[in-house]
């Protein structure tokens, strides 16, 4: 445990910040609006477009449930 510890302490300065709930909230209304997603059929358009702004930044499986879950209302 202390090894792994001692790497991640050199590593984290290298890793990109993660975004916060709002900055994540507001890029996924922002892509919703962008492709002008209806419903799930535009998941694929609406991942693709988030995909490259949130790749390091976010759990890319957590976007895609809130996607899902936009898109299913």
């Amino acid at each position: 445990v202390d090894k792994e510890t001692a790497m991640l302490a050199v590593l984290k300065p290298y890793l990109p910040d993660a975004l916060s709930d709002e900055d994540l909230a507001a890029l996924i209304a922002e892509g919703l609006a962008h492709t002008s997603a209806e419903s799930m059929r535009d998941m694929g358009q609406v991942m693709s477009w988030l995909r490259p702004k949130l790749q390091g930044k976010a759990d890319m499986a957590a976007v895609s449930a809130t996607v899902r879950e936009h898109l299913n209302c």
